[in-house]
């Protein structure tokens, strides 16, 4: 069964953590909407490091979130419409299906107070699928090869195997 999002931001962040297995590809960054304003909220997004746009979410938006100013008693819808430039965005009230989101590339505002978060299109994964490797020749097992910088090749096994029990974990080997 789904469970509903808390209007807590620590047990949101909290359930993420436990549900996303703390990999090290997950990117959860929390900042402060309306910074400037008399009584600013606290926020989070979340996202999968290489398979959204870290440009677009720092830039579109949580820059311009953190000089806008929120109203605790405002429904969420209205925050949305007048807030966010995002073409794709979603009102999603199951941490599960936010999840999911996170999962296909989305980013996933949270905000304090709101029992309900925002999925936010931010897709920007690799084009290209696994291949095969041009100059070693596998007689059995997997055919497949990874040749671009790490987040690139996690971000391309995450297309493959759409399951948040996956996880990465950096780990330094040997000496120099």
């Amino acid at each position: 069964e789904d469970s509903s999002i808390s209007k807590k931001l620590e047990k949101n962040e909290q359930v993420l953590h436990e549900k996303l297995r703390l990999s090290s590809d997950l990117r959860i960054r929390e900042f402060v909407i309306g910074s400037q304003a008399k009584t600013p909220v606290n926020a989070m997004i979340a996202f999968v490091d290489g398979m959204c746009s870290s440009i677009y979410v720092n830039r579109d938006i949580i820059g311009p979130l953190m000089h806008k100013s929120i109203n605790s008693e405002e429904k969420i819808e209205d925050f949305v419409k007048q807030s966010l430039v995002a073409c794709d965005v979603q009102i999603i009230s199951k941490i599960d299906k936010c999840i999911n989101s996170i999962m296909e590339g989305g980013s996933v505002l949270f905000i304090d107070g709101y029992n309900a978060a925002i999925v936010i299109d931010s897709k920007g994964y690799p084009k290209r699928a696994v291949e095969a490797p041009s100059n070693e020749v596998v007689m059995r097992g997997p055919n497949a090869s990874f040749t671009e910088h790490l987040r690139t090749n996690t971000a391309l096994v995450r297309r493959c195997i759409k399951d948040n029990k996956l996880a990465f974990e950096k780990a330094e080997i040997g000496r120099r």
